[in-house]
């Protein structure tokens, strides 16, 4: 329809930086334009692409000598139709929030606000930047050459994991001791009922609270004393196999003599036995298990997937 170039009267020229939004700007059923840059925020006509504020002075503009790297939004605020800025000034390291009075309007804002793809899906920035914007539904941080991809696949025909947003897996995030709790329950089919688990570190309502009850309930963790579970501290690659050993029954199994770090005697051995016997691991090295490594979503998934005899998802 259009082009337009950022109107920096006063500033070097600077890239649009932000998202823009479609609405009402002018009160007249049409539909305009505003956007941000590093120095302005553009108010567009949306017939023409002509600054809506061309006539005012420069300090008076709604986004003066602003960083606008936020897009603008339109709502009701107080009873009025209102525009919504958040800008920076980075030579004094300071931001503002800003809300401006708009005409009424019989127009149905198209796009009062930018959240991330045309259906405003609000998915965080972060996911954004890492999966390029794509819509396919699965996570796009988990690259289909990954060592743990089937494991994920898996894990989500089965119900086990539904991520840590809609497109991201986090497979290099450390595992806390909830989310393995949780991930054994929802492949077990998710069962409640359990008696009280005891544990003070572990709200009713949490996400894994029903999780930690069952495997209290199983004997597949006694947490971390008997009044405490941790849940937010990381799973180290000694306690995951151990996890997985009891939820299979603590099966008898001859401690490997392959790994060096791996003594006799300790709570894990049996278990890191048990594993590499069942080819659940090879460990970091072929002398080494690292049994105080923390382990990662992706780790993780692949011991869990390899439990399961590696299922095809």
């Amino acid at each position: 329809l259009w082009r337009v170039q950022p109107d920096h009267a006063h500033l070097p020229a600077q890239p649009f930086a932000a998202g823009a939004i479609i609405a009402d700007l002018q009160g007249d059923g049409g539909q305009d334009v505003a956007i941000g840059s590093a120095g302005t925020m553009a108010l567009l006509d949306g017939a023409t692409g002509a600054s809506l504020e061309g006539s005012l002075i420069w300090q008076d503009r709604a986004g003066f000598a602003r960083s606008y790297e936020s897009a603008a939004a339109v709502g009701v605020l107080g009873g009025e139709r209102r525009l919504v800025l958040t800008g920076f000034d980075t030579p004094n390291n300071t931001s503002r929030l800003a809300a401006y009075r708009l005409p009424s309007s019989t127009a149905v804002d198209a796009w009062p606000m930018f959240g991330r793809d045309a259906a405003r899906s609000g998915t965080s920035d972060p996911d954004a930047i890492v999966c390029g914007f794509e819509q396919s539904g699965t996570f796009c941080d988990v690259f289909a050459t990954a060592f743990y991809a089937d494991a994920v696949a898996w894990m989500v025909a089965e119900g086990i994991t539904n991520g840590v947003s809609n497109y991201l897996f986090a497979p290099s995030q450390t595992l806390t001791r909830a989310q393995m709790m949780t991930f054994l329950w929802r492949e077990a089919g998710a069962p409640t009922g359990n008696p009280d688990h005891g544990f003070a570190d572990v709200p009713v309502g949490s996400f894994y609270a029903e999780a930690v009850r069952w495997a209290k309930a199983e004997g597949i963790t006694t947490g971390t004393s008997p009044t405490t579970f941790a849940p937010n501290d990381p799973v180290t690659r000694g306690q995951l196999v151990t996890l997985l050993w009891r939820r299979e029954g603590s099966p008898g199994s001859a401690p490997s003599a392959e790994f060096a770090d791996v003594p006799a005697g300790q709570y894990f051995t049996p278990a890191v036995g048990w594993a590499k016997a069942n080819s659940i691991t090879t460990g970091t090295s072929p002398t080494t298990f690292a049994p105080n490594d923390p382990v990662t979503r992706g780790q993780a998934a692949a011991f869990l997937h390899r439990t399961a005899g590696e299922p095809t998802s």
